[in-house]
């Protein structure tokens, strides 16, 4: 009886690990974001710049 349980509580955990919805994929989930989400901080940065740099284009006297 007690291997039963023990047999269960590790498909159990592997389950828990290993399935599509499981730690192992969540934690990829969570990596993937917060690298995403500091593209998305560097694009927005990358676009402040270039605003600027249109913004002092448009208002200098230099004719190119």
């Amino acid at each position: 009886m007690l291997l039963i349980v023990i047999i269960f509580i590790v498909i159990l955990i592997t389950f828990f690990v290993f399935n599509d919805k499981g730690l192992l994929s969540r934690a990829k989930l969570e990596k993937e974001n917060k690298e995403l989400i500091e593209k998305i901080k560097q694009d927005s940065l990358e676009g402040v710049k270039l605003d600027n740099e249109i913004n002092e284009l448009k208002t200098s006297d230099k004719k190119t």
